[in-house]
Parts: structure tokens; C-alpha cells; sequence
């Protein structure tokens, strides 16, 4: 991993380790998965420069009673064209509180969740283009919780794999896999 992209690292590490969430075990008993992202790979389109970036998904809850807090991040790495153009790494952070529901799209999964998402200015730095229109948001997620202490999640109203992820008594994350964008 280059040096460059360690910022966004490090400030969520320093977001999610300084201050732990409060209940049960958590999220600090779960395995890191920000430690292996992969930053570069979206450089161009069939060999032509185009801005862009590597996008990840990150989302991490606590259960405190019966309710789910927590956020969801979106991690861009820049590419070279879209640093040309001035802009750096950046993340966009929503603040999440979920409910506990049944499931319906993912046969497999144990744990549904009726998720709320208001966008958190302070911990957002990309341009306000890429989330106008997203500040907040409702969703629903699916969890298939292993034995083992990993975990699938799921868009409930499709079934459709979000990420994998860790799950412990009162703690839950997630990573979705690695995409490109492009602007």
C-alpha cells in the first residue's frame, strides 16, 4: 500500500479506536478490515485516462438495548487524473442507527436490519456533487452470522451481497468488495 492513502486510514482508525462505541463487546473485538484495501487498479478505462477512483464501502454497528448505532463510510482512493484535477482521497460518512426486522430476501440470513443514514459533514471531505441528493437515506440490510465469527451481508429487498464482514455479541462490519469509479 502506498503512503499517500494512509490519511483516510488513519483517520478512521483513529475515529473507530479512540473513542469505542459503547455496549456489549464492541467493535473493537473485530477483525480490522480497512488494513488490506487495495487503493489502486482504477487508473483507466481500455487504456485511457479518465478521472476516478477505487471505491470501497465500510460500515460498522453496536447494539446498545435493541437498537443498532453506528456508520457507513465511502472510501475513494484517487487515481492520477482525478489528482490532477486537485482532488486528494477523500471519504463520505453517514451516521447510522438500525432497527432489528425479520428477513425476506436472503434465505440464509439471522438478522435483518431497518437502517437509517444522515450524512456527517465533519467526517465527510469528498466534493458535494458525488453525495447531493444521498444526506440521508433508508435501507435495509441482511446478515448471515457464521459460527466462526464472520458474516455475509445482504440488500434486503434483493438478496444481493453488500460485503463480508465480523460479527460478535453486540458488534457488527463490514467491507463491500473493491470497484472503480469514475467522474
Amino acid at each position: 500500500m502506498h503512503t499517500d492513502y494512509h490519511p483516510i486510514l488513519l483517520a478512521l482508525c483513529l475515529c473507530a479506536c479512540s473513542e469505542p462505541f459503547q455496549g456489549g463487546s464492541g467493535i473493537d473485538v473485530l477483525p480490522d478490515l480497512l488494513s488490506d484495501l487495495e487503493p489502486e487498479g482504477c487508473d483507466d478505462v481500455d487504456g485511457v485516462s479518465i478521472e476516478g477512483a477505487s471505491s470501497y464501502f465500510y460500515g460498522e454497528l453496536v447494539r446498545s438495548d435493541s437498537v443498532w448505532t453506528g456508520s457507513e463510510s465511502w472510501l475513494l482512493f484517487s487515481n492520477p487524473s482525478w489528482q490532477a484535477q486537485g482532488q486528494g482521497d477523500c471519504q463520505i460518512e453517514w451516521h447510522l442507527v438500525a432497527d432489528e426486522v425479520g428477513t425476506q430476501g436472503c434465505d440464509t440470513c439471522d438478522l435483518g436490519l431497518s437502517v437509517s443514514a444522515s450524512i456527517d459533514p465533519a467526517d465527510t471531505s469528498c466534493p458535494e456533487s458525488l453525495y447531493s441528493g444521498l444526506e440521508t437515506f433508508t435501507v435495509g440490510y441482511e446478515l448471515e452470522r457464521r459460527a466462526d465469527g464472520s458474516a455475509s451481508w445482504h440488500f434486503a429487498d434483493s438478496g444481493e451481497m453488500l460485503g463480508e464482514g465480523h460479527h460478535a455479541d453486540d458488534a457488527l462490519n463490514y467491507i463491500t468488495s473493491h470497484q472503480c469509479v469514475w467522474f
